[in-house]
C-alpha cells in the first residue's frame, strides 16, 4: 500500500501582540491578557523655552516583548529630529523591562547617537535599572553622554579620537 506525502503545515508568523494574548489565555488568565498589553504607553512631555532641539517622554508601565513595537514611534520621531537632538526618557513609572524592551531603549540610543544628539533617563526603579547595569546599556548610555554633542563635535579641538581623552 503506497502512503500519501506527510505534509506539514506551516505557521503563518505571530504577533507578539497574538503572542502574549494566547501565553496568557493557555495558563488560565485570559482577562488579564489585554491589561498587560494595555500596561505600557510613552507619553510626550513639553520641551523647556529656549532649549536646543529637545524631544522628551514618559514611560509608564512594563516594557517587555509583547508591548516593545510601542517604542518605535519615538525611534521614527528622533531620526526625524534635527541633528543634535537631546531626548530624555523619564522612565519613573516604568515598572518592568525585558531584554525585548531594553532592545527598543538601545535602538533609541543608536537613534540619538546618529543625530548626534545626546539621551538623559530619569526615575528608574530597581528591576529596569537592574537590568540596564546588567545589560551594560547604563555604560553604553554614560560613554554617549560624555562624548562631545551634535555637528561641531567633530571639528572640536582636543575631541577627536587621537585626543587622548577617555570617557568618563
Amino acid at each position: 500500500m503506497t502512503q500519501a506525502p506527510l505534509s506539514v503545515p506551516t505557521a503563518d508568523p505571530i504577533e507578539p501582540r497574538e503572542l502574549v494574548l494566547r501565553f496568557l489565555s493557555s495558563i488560565g488568565r485570559p482577562n488579564e491578557a489585554e491589561q498587560y498589553l494595555k500596561l505600557f504607553r510613552a507619553e510626550p512631555e513639553a520641551p523647556p523655552k529656549n532649549a536646543a532641539p529637545t524631544l522628551a517622554w514618559r514611560l509608564h508601565g512594563v516594557l517587555f516583548f509583547g508591548a516593545a513595537s510601542k517604542i518605535d514611534p519615538l525611534a521614527q520621531a528622533i531620526e526625524a529630529a534635527p541633528q543634535g537632538v537631546q531626548v530624555h526618557l523619564d522612565i519613573h513609572d516604568l515598572f518592568a523591562l525585558d531584554t525585548t524592551g531594553l532592545e527598543g531603549l538601545e535602538q533609541i540610543l543608536k537613534a540619538v547617537a546618529e543625530r548626534g544628539g545626546r539621551l538623559t533617563l530619569s526615575g528608574a526603579q530597581a528591576q529596569p535599572a537592574s537590568l540596564m547595569e546588567r545589560s551594560g546599556f547604563n555604560v553604553r548610555l554614560a560613554a554617549q553622554s560624555a562624548a562631545p554633542q551634535g555637528p561641531a563635535a567633530a571639528s572640536a579641538p582636543g575631541h577627536g579620537p587621537s585626543s587622548g581623552e577617555t570617557p568618563g
